[in-house]
């Protein structure tokens, strides 16, 4: 089950609550920027994954979290990644993992952002890396595995 808004710590985010009432909580706020506030739990013997509210931070929850959990639920492969050379360096921090959206074209991938992007810059990107907690970035040039959307 996926439920989509109400995953945060503010007085009016009852998710995780909720979700802690109707089964088990396993986990609430997570080291992935965006989407540190997504939790996973399971109710009624079924796993349950609480998204984010905001668009990319429920996106990269979903890519992250979501998407596994459903290929391996059905059985089936995950996709798989192409590599690219960045066209500018991407910065993040140390003891996060970080979804960078890209936009692939002849170049290589161009970063869109950081957390919390806009709609419209978000509806460009064509894919996204993912950073290594243990990691800082990458610079312009490197080649990187890009994951399609």
């Amino acid at each position: 089950m996926l439920l989509l808004g109400g995953s945060g710590f503010g007085r009016t985010d009852r998710g995780a609550e909720a979700l802690d009432r109707a089964g088990r909580l396993i986990a609430h706020g997570i080291a992935l920027r965006p989407g540190e506030t997504a939790a996973i739990g399971e109710a009624a013997g079924r796993p349950v994954l609480l998204l984010p509210g905001r668009a990319d931070a429920m996106l990269a929850a979903f890519l992250a979290l979501g998407a596994p959990l459903i290929a391996r639920l059905a059985g089936t492969p995950t996709g798989s990644a192409a590599r690219a050379p960045l066209t500018r360096k991407i910065a993040s921090l140390i003891g996060l993992a970080e979804i960078v959206f890209v936009r692939v074209g002849a170049a290589g991938a161009e970063p869109l952002g950081g957390a919390e992007l806009p709609l419209r810059r978000l509806t460009q990107a064509t894919g996204f890396v993912l950073v290594a907690p243990e990691r800082e970035g990458y610079p312009a040039g490197e080649q990187v595995e890009v994951w399609p959307l």
